[in-house]
């Protein structure tokens, strides 16, 4: 008797959905959002301050 609980728990995982997979690739972003990061990576880059420039 205790074999058939464990088989009938084994059928519950066969017959279990499948979960989710992630898509390999991620969407496209709209031009809106490009245009957005755009200016926020121009805003972001670092300003080059060596001491030979200043001297």
């Amino acid at each position: 008797m205790v074999s058939n609980a464990n088989a009938e728990g084994t059928d519950d995982a066969v017959n279990s959905p499948e979960p989710r997979r992630r898509p390999l690739r991620s969407p496209k972003p709209s031009a809106k959002v490009r245009d957005t990061l755009i200016s926020l990576e121009n805003k972001t880059k670092p300003v080059k301050n060596t001491l030979e420039d200043a001297g």
